[in-house]
C-alpha cells in the first residue's frame, strides 16, 4: 500500500511537472510571437543580410515622423515571394511603430485598388505591389522587380527608396539623359536608376537650358555625333556653376568629336585616346568582358572593400594631361592591368594587329573636379565629371549581378550629388539551396560530426554505465 501512494505521488509530481513544462512552452511562445511582432529576435546569417535592414534604411526610419499605411496586395494565396516581402515588410514596422502594413485580398475586395489608380502602374502591378500612403501623399511600389532572375533581391531597396519621398528634403532631384548627337539609350543604367527613386529625364542641349540645381547630374552616353560650340559653352557654364556631368564614350565609334574633345582636354586635362584595350589576362572566356583594377578614389572605395569585381567590355582609354588647368583634379577611378595592350578600332574590326600596339596599364575612367569662384555672388562653385571609356560598363553589364558595376553607377550618382542626397540601399543575394564546401573543410566537419561527437557520446554513456555498475 505503501509502495502504491509512493508511485502515485511520484506519478502525480511527473504529471505535474510535464503539464507546467507544457504551460511554460506555451506561454513563452506567445511572448515571443507578441515580442517579434514588435522586435527582431531572428539571426540572419545570410551573406547579404536578407533578413535584416541595412544601416541606411534605419536611418531614414529614424527621420520619419508622419504615420505611413503600407498596403500589400495579394490575392489570398500564399507564395514565396509574398512570404519574403511579409518578412521585410514587419521590419520596418518594428524599426518605426509609425508604420502599419495592412495586406488586400484583391479577390475579396477588387474595389481596393479604385483610389490609387493615378499612381498605379498598370503595366507594373503584379501581385505582392505596394502603395505607401500618409494621407496626405502615396507612392507606388511595383513588385515585378522584387525578386530578379539572377537570384537579387530588391524589396527593400524599392520600398526604402520610396519612403525617402516622405522625409523633408530627402527627395531626389532628376537624372537627365542628353539627346540630339545619336546617344544609346542606357536602359539598364535607367532602370537601376528608377529602382533607386530618381526620376529619369532627357535634355536636347541644343534647344533646352541645362538644370539650374547643383545637384543636378547630367549623363552623355555614347554620342556619335559631335557638340556644337554653342552646347559646349552651356556645359561649362553648367559645370562651372556646380553641375555634374557623366561622359560614356562607345570605342567602337571610329570618328573623333572635335569640340566635344578638345574641350575636354583643353579644359580639364583629359584627353581621349581613339584606341581600344584589349586586356587577354584578365577578360573572361569566350567573351570580350575583362575585369578591371581599381584606381584611388572614393567612388570606388566601397566596392574594393567587396567582393565582387567590376567589368568592362571594349573600352577606351584616356590620358591626363601633365600640366592640368588652374584649380582641376584629376583622378583615376578604373584602369587596365599593366599586361594590357592598346590597339586602333580599325585593326580590331580587320582583325590584324597594330604594328606599334603599346602594352602597359591604361585609364579606363576618371574622376574630375573644377572650383570656380564667382565674385559677385561670392560663392565657390565645385563642377564634378567623369568619363568612361566604355558605355557597356554602365549599361549592359549594369544588372550583371556577378559584377559591381551597379555599385558604381550608384557611387558616382552619390559622389556627384553629395552623399546625403542618394539613397545607397543595394540588391541583396537572395539566400541559395545549396552550400559550396572546400575538401578542407568536408573532412574537418566529418570528423567532428561523424567520429568525435558519437565517441565522446559514447563514452560519456560508457562513464556513467560503469560508475552505476559498480557503485
Amino acid at each position: 500500500m505503501k509502495k502504491n501512494k509512493k508511485a502515485f505521488r511520484y506519478s502525480m509530481n511527473s504529471s505535474v511537472i510535464i503539464v507546467g513544462a507544457i504551460i511554460i512552452t506555451l506561454l513563452l511562445n506567445a511572448i515571443l510571437v507578441t515580442l517579434n511582432d514588435r522586435f527582431s529576435l531572428e539571426i540572419d546569417f545570410t551573406e547579404d543580410g536578407i533578413y535584416e535592414l541595412t544601416d541606411t534604411s534605419k536611418e531614414l526610419l529614424g527621420k520619419i515622423e508622419d504615420d505611413i499605411k503600407v498596403l500589400m496586395f495579394t490575392d489570398g494565396t500564399e507564395s514565396e515571394q509574398i512570404s519574403m516581402i511579409r518578412n521585410v515588410l514587419s521590419k520596418y514596422t518594428q524599426q518605426n511603430s509609425k508604420i502599419t502594413v495592412e495586406e488586400v485580398d484583391l479577390v475579396k475586395d477588387p474595389s481596393a485598388l479604385a483610389g490609387y489608380q493615378d499612381i498605379i502602374e498598370t503595366d507594373k502591378f503584379t501581385l505582392g505591389s505596394l502603395v505607401l500612403s500618409n494621407g496626405v501623399k502615396s507612392e507606388f511600389v511595383s513588385s515585378a522587380n522584387f525578386i530578379t532572375t539572377d537570384g537579387q533581391s530588391n524589396i527593400e531597396r524599392s520600398v526604402t527608396s520610396k519612403l525617402a519621398n516622405f522625409v523633408d528634403g530627402m527627395s531626389l532631384s532628376a537624372i537627365t539623359f542628353t539627346t540630339g548627337h545619336g546617344e544609346t539609350k542606357a536602359s539598364s543604367a535607367e532602370t537601376v536608376l528608377e529602382t533607386d527613386a530618381y526620376q529619369v529625364e532627357s535634355l536636347d542641349t541644343l534647344t533646352q537650358d541645362f538644370p539650374a540645381d547643383k545637384n543636378s547630374m547630367i549623363i552623355v552616353n555614347a554620342p556619335q555625333n559631335d557638340f556644337s560650340a554653342e552646347e559646349i559653352e552651356k556645359l561649362d557654364q553648367y559645370l562651372d556653376r556646380g553641375g555634374n556631368v557623366m561622359i560614356n564614350f562607345d570605342p567602337q565609334i571610329m570618328q573623333r568629336l572635335e569640340r566635344l574633345e578638345s574641350y575636354l582636354e583643353s579644359d580639364w586635362g583629359i584627353i581621349r585616346n581613339n584606341n581600344i584595350v584589349l586586356d587577354q589576362n584578365r577578360m573572361l572566356s569566350g567573351s570580350q568582358i575583362s575585369l578591371v583594377e581599381f584606381g584611388d578614389h572614393e567612388i570606388i572605395d566601397p566596392v574594393s572593400d567587396g567582393q565582387k569585381e567590376v567589368a568592362t567590355a571594349l573600352s577606351n582609354s584616356f590620358e591626363i594631361s601633365g600640366e592640368l588647368p588652374s584649380s582641376v583634379t584629376v583622378d583615376v577611378v578604373l584602369k587596365s592591368s599593366p599586361e594590357a595592350t592598346e590597339t586602333d578600332v580599325a585593326s580590331l574590326a580587320s582583325g590584324s594587329s597594330k604594328a606599334d600596339a603599346k602594352t602597359g596599364e591604361f585609364n579606363l575612367m576618371l574622376a574630375a573636379t573644377r572650383e570656380n569662384y564667382l565674385m559677385q555672388e561670392n560663392e565657390t562653385y565645385t563642377g564634378r565629371l567623369v568619363v568612361c571609356g566604355s558605355e557597356a560598363m554602365f549599361d549592359a553589364l549594369t544588372l550583371e549581378a556577378r559584377f559591381a558595376n551597379e555599385d558604381v553607377l550608384l557611387n558616382t550618382v552619390n559622389w556627384m550629388k553629395g552623399s546625403d542626397s542618394g539613397i545607397t540601399v543595394r540588391s541583396k543575394l537572395m539566400p541559395g539551396g545549396s552550400l559550396t564546401i572546400t575538401q578542407g573543410h568536408f573532412w574537418t566537419w566529418f570528423v567532428i560530426l561523424i567520429v568525435i561527437i558519437p565517441l565522446g557520446l559514447l563514452a560519456s554513456g560508457l562513464v556513467i554505465w560503469l560508475r552505476r555498475r559498480y557503485k
